[in-house]
């Protein structure tokens, strides 16, 4: 289920779609707020962890569904319940650790 990770300095998570107005443009603004959330929780894979953007205002609990090791990183695949302006919805997504503790969103979809 999980990709291989990769590192990538930009804060933006890769996803699959590169049109604008797409499933995929409508999420990544919420990957900086699922980020900062699990650099902050412990990190197990049974966890429920709140997240909230500022930016946004959306709000969600993401929940981990794998874990994996790849080149000496951890690689989480997620699911995660997202509440907005525009109702509810759920996000699937897979995040890897830096070398630095922080996480990076390497995609992020709406379910």
């Amino acid at each position: 289920m999980l990709a291989s990770c990769t590192h990538d300095d930009d804060i933006r998570p890769r996803t699959q779609s590169a049109q604008p107005g797409t499933s995929a443009d409508k999420v990544a603004p919420d990957a900086a707020a699922i980020e900062r959330a699990m650099a902050a929780a412990p990190q197990q894979q049974t966890n429920s962890v709140p997240w909230a953007s500022p930016t946004t205002g959306s709000a969600g609990v993401l929940s981990y569904t794998e874990s994996r090791s790849a080149d000496g990183r951890t690689c989480r695949a997620f699911l995660s319940s997202r509440q907005s302006l525009n109702g509810g919805d759920t996000l699937n997504g897979q995040a890897c650790a830096d070398g630095d503790g922080r996480w990076r969103v390497n995609s992020l979809n709406e379910q």
